[in-house]
């Protein structure tokens, strides 16, 4: 977080930057009598010095005087110009005198000392060129005027900028050539109040109380958190979006894309939200599906019986044509009728959106049903909108319509628009009786909305759950699986050495045990019944008296056996019966290892049939595993393939748009319900707008209050940055709710900032890569501006590069919003919408390139079309007073054929409309005369400079380069690529370029850039096939 005092620098440095818009002010009213700001009489040139009359000074510094006693000595500011030059314009009362000055001299400090009667030296004080008039009255091109000398003093600055040699500054007021035509000029000084100047006035009152409260009353300033929109602005970085986050509510349009999507997503959990809008993404529809989804929120907090507070959304922009484009589409679109109309578009399974392969189909067909039935509900005789409808004329209606916003902005849009429009509500209010039945059925169909989709989020919940669980169940079973399978491959190994170990046992298959068993036991008894030289006297006596010999021994031998030897002759182990001692050791060895082998192969045969018992139950296992794995896996490939996140928007718009209309249409009977408390909202605020003391007082003290009941039936207010304080004039912490802010990349950083202390969310959307912000200051008075307002006040470059005005190629409030570093290229970590939608492909490839990553171009173009989307006219060109009247000529040539081929030159709906622009302002006046008087009917905002042109489209631009000869630098063309690239995307269908190609070409850069694009995908022509 930034330090307070490094805080109170930045806002004293961007008050420094006010007053030097403030001196170099292009316009200054003469004003009344009773309020002059410019002063002629008693003011004299004398060589370098400025002679003042003695009650002139007086007067002058009791004004500067005054200004002190109020606190704020620098609210006063005095300098001198010369010579006269101005307008008149209006006749009568309505009269009004503008003075142009060429420079100022800031004479403010004269006044705080004491009156001079030999004068004061001119030369020793600041001065700053006015860029504009000395463009307008003196054709300085833009590189000049960029270039001019102010550090080497105001008389080498004349002698630069007139070419010209002046001993003095009287010299020079007396030798300079003045304007002619319809200027009136005189050769004389005058004093000019330099400290209103009506574009910056609220603003500068903003900046002069939020310093005020930094140096006096730090602990008072809530918003002087990490936290807060106004500090995450100057020292933060957005987080990137994450993926699982819901929101609800959406607008009667297109679904978000996956990039718009990501920028809502971001606004639920940030304060703070920079969105990079390259031209024809979508940057509004994403500022209207913030508008649905707060009208959803709020009117979903009051059926929940939750507090109420204020729901306040202000849109806002330098750029008038943005906030229009804004209201445009806001004004009817949210209408309840126009989404019943509009549910059919999202029926079609090919839509723009792309249905499939984001989720399964019976999660697209179940959203398809239910958008069905609201659709059918929504046309049921007992919908809101039809009991609506049956209370209520066709006059109400219209009302109903347009309530959602507030149109605001400077006095005029206040008086035309504003007051009329907070009157015509309140007499609606008045005239309307609330109707308990209908606001109770809007609740319910409300809540019924809102259960719909709850009910698919929950589902999702449990499928997500369920889906968990089967994976996790899945993972299980692939791991006893491959336990089993490798439980499998074990046994089936020892099997096979069983089998090998147990092949020469072969034999023993059929072997026959009892038998063998039975010889075995009668060779023992034989071999124990001969008679041996070692048998004992008593079995020698025995063996005497029954006469026993071997012969009788292996004859009971043979009867003993003979039964059991035949058993064996049929084997594979048949038995000889012995008949010596010695065949019959061997015999019984013989037998003895018989019976071995035969009990070996008895073991490994048990062995064996355990493991095959074994493998039996280990394979009946895997296969019912196997089973419910197969089983899981149809499960898991049944649940919807894509991410439920990444898809809701899309496949549930028509219940999201649903519960849009459902909120808003209970939260117009919400206002009914709470209608007087809403009409002393609605009259206390007007009497704000209006500047009434006790509305300001009541307003300071209960804001919340009147902010909830004016949101409650203006959810939206709108209003150029500038006069955000005629809109909101008290400095209150939270007073929006949501501030949407376009066109940032052309906002200077300081613009934005009093809306930030004054909003709870603030979502900032511009484009860098398109025009930068306008500065009318010379490079020399921007070093002085670096030196004096940052270097000198204990700041650094790279706090020059993040937080100065100046800074215009790498401190816009969008790079302040997307938290750039304030290098160069470094354009933070805002949101970039890539899906482009607007100009034709051969078009916006041109642009593309700019952006990192580049573009997704969804446009189509115009297959039937005869002519090419891009032409290019080569003219030789020539120069003449700061124009080319050769381009001139084929531009006008160029309208001519487009104007036979069916385009329009008054903008209407759905016709094709024409553009002129050039980068040059003299060209671009040049066109503007020539074109307008040719054409009456041909807008005079339609011809311009590229600058006139940001925000705005037409389906054919035509661009006059203007620089034609090899000795020019082309370097205003081709220093960025913003200046072309903003003029190329302003054209939907056919851009048009005049100019000489070939020095355009060898130029390099941008220009060249473009001539080869033009040659690869469109055509390339001759002036003379022009005329043909």
């Amino acid at each position: 977080m930034l330090e307070l005092e490094k805080l109170t620098r930045i806002v004293q440095a961007w008050l420094a930057y006010i007053r030097l818009e403030e001196l170099t002010q292009a316009e200054v009213d003469r004003g009344s009598d009773l309020y002059p700001k410019v002063v002629d009489k008693g003011v004299q040139l004398v060589g370098n010095k400025l002679m003042l009359d003695g009650e002139v000074f007086k007067q002058i510094q009791q004004q500067q005087q005054a200004a002190a006693k109020r606190g704020r000595p620098n609210d006063f500011q005095m300098a001198v110009t010369f010579p006269q030059i101005y307008l008149i314009q209006g006749k009568g009362k309505e009269q009004k005198l503008k003075y142009l000055p060429l420079f100022t001299v800031d004479i403010s400090p004269i006044f705080k000392g004491n009156y001079r009667k030999t004068g004061w030296d001119l030369t020793e004080y600041e001065f700053q060129p006015v860029v504009v008039n000395l463009m307008r009255l003196y054709g300085l091109e833009e590189e000049q005027a960029e270039s001019l000398v102010v550090a080497s003093g105001i008389l080498k600055f004349l002698e630069d900028t007139f070419k010209g040699r002046f001993a003095t500054l009287r010299d020079f007021l007396d030798l300079v050539d003045l304007p002619d035509g319809r200027y009136k000029t005189f050769r004389q000084p005058y004093l000019l109040r330099c400290d209103f100047t009506p574009y910056n006035a609220l603003l500068k009152l903003d900046l002069q109380t939020i310093l005020q409260q930094l140096q006096e009353a730090p602990q008072l300033c809530d918003w002087l958190t990490q936290t807060h929109p106004a500090i995450q602005y100057l020292c933060g970085k957005p987080p990137s979006p994450q993926q699982e986050i819901m929101f609800l509510g959406a607008f009667p349009s297109h679904s978000p894309d996956e990039y718009q999507a990501s920028v809502l997503k971001h606004t639920q959990e940030n304060l703070l939200t920079a969105v990079c809008g390259p031209p024809g993404t979508g940057k509004t529809e994403v500022f209207l599906h913030l508008v649905a989804q707060q009208i959803v929120a709020r009117a979903l907090r009051i059926v929940r019986g939750e507090e109420d507070g204020n729901n306040l959304i202000l849109f806002a922009s330098t750029n008038n044509s943005a906030i229009q484009k804004f209201l445009s589409r806001l004004n009817g679109d949210f209408s309840s009728e126009s989404a019943i109309r509009n549910f059919g578009d999202f029926f079609p399974e090919n839509s723009q959106e792309g249905l499939t392969q984001v989720s399964a189909k019976s999660d697209r067909e179940a959203s398809k049903k239910l958008s069905q039935e609201v659709y059918t509900e929504a046309l049921a005789e007992n919908s809101t909108e039809a009991s609506i409808a049956k209370h209520k004329t066709e006059n109400q209606l219209e009302l109903d319509r347009q309530q959602i916003y507030l149109p605001g902005g400077n006095q005029s849009i206040i008086r035309r628009e504003t007051l009329p429009k907070l009157q015509s509500s309140q007499d609606w209010l008045r005239n309307t009786e609330f109707n308990l039945d209908i606001w109770q059925q809007a609740k319910l169909e409300l809540i019924a909305a809102e259960n719909q989709i709850q009910q698919l989020i929950e589902q999702n919940r449990l499928n997500n759950s369920q889906k968990n669980i089967d994976i996790e169940t899945r993972s299980q079973l692939e791991l006893q699986i491959q336990s089993l399978n490798n439980d499998i491959t074990a046994k089936n190994s020892e099997l096979q050495a069983l089998a090998e170990e147990g092949a020469s046992l072969g034999d023993y298959i059929n072997f026959p045990i009892s038998a063998y068993q039975q010889i075995q036991e009668a060779l023992s008894q034989a071999e124990r019944e001969l008679p041996k030289q070692s048998d004992s006297i008593a079995k020698r006596a025995l063996d005497w008296i029954n006469v026993t010999t071997d012969k009788l021994v292996f004859k009971r031998l043979s009867n003993r056996i003979n039964a059991a030897v035949l058993n064996t002759l049929a084997t594979a182990h048949p038995f000889q019966i012995p008949l010596d001692s010695l065949s019959l050791t061997t015999a019984q060895m013989e037998v003895s290892q018989k019976l071995d082998f035969f009990q070996q192969w008895q073991n490994l045969h048990q062995k064996l049939t355990n493991l095959q018992t074994q493998l039996t139950g280990l394979t009946q296992r895997l296969e019912s595993q196997q089973a419910d794995y197969q089983q899981i896996q149809n499960k898991l490939d049944n649940y919807s393939q894509g991410d439920f996140y990444s898809s809701f928007y899309r496949d549930y718009h028509p219940l999201q748009l649903s519960l849009s209309q459902k909120a808003w249409a209970f939260l117009q009977q919400e206002v009914l319900r709470r209608k007087d408390s809403v009409i002393r909202a609605l009259e206390t605020y007007g009497s704000v707008l209006t500047g009434d003391g006790d509305a300001l007082l009541k307003l300071e003290t209960e804001g919340d209050a009147i902010y909830r009941d004016l949101s409650l039936i203006f959810p939206v207010i709108s209003s150029s940055l500038q006069s955000i304080r005629n809109m909101l004039p008290i400095l209150q912490l939270n007073s929006v709710k949501l501030a949407l802010v376009d066109e940032a990349g052309t906002t200077l950083v300081h613009q934005l900032f009093p809306l930030l202390v004054r909003s709870q969310k603030v979502v900032v959307a511009g484009d860098p890569q398109q025009i930068e912000p306008i500065v009318n200051l010379c490079d020399d008075s921007i070093k002085q501006y670096l030196k004096t307002a940052f270097l000198d006040m204990g700041m650094g470059n790279e706090d020059y590069y993040r937080y100065a005005p100046t800074a215009k190629y790498t401190a816009t409030a969008y790079h302040r919003a997307a938290g750039a570093s304030g290098t160069e290229g470094d354009l933070g970590n805002g949101i970039i919408l890539r899906n482009h939608y607007r100009c034709t492909p051969p078009i916006i490839q041109f642009c593309s390139p700019n952006y990192p990553g580049g573009l997704q171009i969804l446009s189509n173009g115009d297959e039937t079309a005869t002519e090419k989307h891009l032409l290019a006219y080569h003219i030789e060109g020539s120069h003449l007073n700061h124009t080319n009247p050769e381009e001139i000529d084929a531009v006008e040539k160029a309208i001519a054929s487009l104007i036979q081929q069916g385009y329009n030159l008054e903008p209407c709906y759905g016709g094709k409309t024409i553009g002129v622009m050039s980068p040059f302002a003299q060209q671009a006046n040049a066109l503007r005369y020539r074109i307008t008087n040719r054409w009456r009917n041909f807008s005079w905002d339609d011809i311009g400079t590229v600058h006139t042109f940001q925000g705005g489209e037409k389906t054919a631009i035509i661009f006059s380069a203007y620089q034609c000869h090899k000795d020019h630098s082309f370097w205003f063309l081709n220093r960025k690529p913003n200046l072309l690239n903003t003029a190329v995307s302003r054209a939907r269908e056919l851009f048009v370029l005049v100019g000489n190609l070939r020095e355009l070409e060898l130029a390099g850069g941008e220009t060249k850039r473009l001539v080869e694009h033009i040659r690869q995908h469109g055509e390339m022509r001759s002036h003379e096939a022009q005329r043909s």
